[in-house]
């Protein structure tokens, strides 16, 4: 063996080769890298979706490395829908209304059927450009139209309580963007620092952010949420706690049962 490794030093001395011996080698070969994957700049969601809510979620942070604290800004899109129980409570309430639909109010609605009146509604349809506005106000048109065909009260009491079935399929685009800062818990996790309670509903928020196994690109952003008033106001009715997950394996496609959509925009809180 010694004579082996004296012949090797030889050959690599005459092609200029620098000579190790084996216990250089080994003192001087590279280390095998971590199976660990750290994230090398400042996390970055981009548009991931999730299975507990019809939307999804982008958070762009910045900050400085090893980025122990990160500020982000957390980007929200999703749908809500009439729930059940809520489209109960609507029906009920416009069903005590109807019960109470005196002489004078049939004649209000009457009066309000005039063929000016109606003109004026059918104007609006032709100039609504977009498809979607345009189809909306055919279908107001459409609902005035049939309240005054009526000429008695159970009709104009029918004809409600049917326009109103498609309140079930009415949905709302909410879009948001808050401002959080996160600190880093261990080198693929990261936590909310700003966490409440806050406004009227004393809100307790707690979000993470989260690396998943084996990359620095793929991670899961989760909220908790919690509400320590919700029996006042319009605080009233929420949830003791809400848990989203939006994950990198999440379907990035709904298909909500919607016929009718509405638009809400809520700003930044200052």
């Amino acid at each position: 063996m010694r004579q082996a490794w004296i012949m090797c030093v030889v050959l690599m001395t005459t092609f200029g080769v620098e000579a190790q011996s084996p216990t250089e080698a080994r003192r001087t070969a590279p280390q095998q890298k971590s199976s660990e994957r750290r994230l090398e700049r400042a996390p970055l969601i981009y548009g991931i979706g999730s299975n507990d809510i019809d939307g999804s979620v982008t958070v762009a942070c910045e900050g400085n490395a090893p980025y122990t604290r990160v500020s982000c800004r957390i980007y929200k899109t999703w749908i809500s829908q009439l729930s059940q129980t809520d489209f109960n409570r609507s029906r009920a309430e416009l069903e005590k209304d109807l019960s109470a639909l005196g002489d004078e109010r049939f004649r209000a609605l009457s009066e309000s059927c005039s063929p000016a009146r109606l003109a004026n509604i059918e104007s609006a349809v032709k100039e609504a450009h977009s498809p979607g506005r345009a189809a909306a106000a055919q279908d107001g048109y459409n609902n005035r139209k049939a309240l005054c065909a009526c000429k008695t009260k159970q009709c104009v009491a029918t004809t409600m309580l049917e326009q109103q079935t498609h309140e079930q399929k009415e949905c709302v685009i909410h879009n948001s963007v808050i401002a959080v800062d996160f600190v880093k818990v261990n080198q693929r996790k990261w936590v909310s620092t700003n966490n409440g309670p806050d406004g009227l509903c004393g809100v307790v928020s707690v979000f993470t952010m989260e690396l998943e196994a084996g990359s620095d690109v793929l991670m899961t952003y989760t909220e908790h949420w919690e509400y320590t008033n919700n029996t006042e106001g319009l605080c009233k009715g929420l949830p003791k706690t809400d848990d989203y997950k939006y994950s990198w394996n999440s379907g990035s496609v709904v298909r909500p049962m919607c016929e009718e959509f509405k638009f809400e925009t809520i700003p930044e809180p200052r």
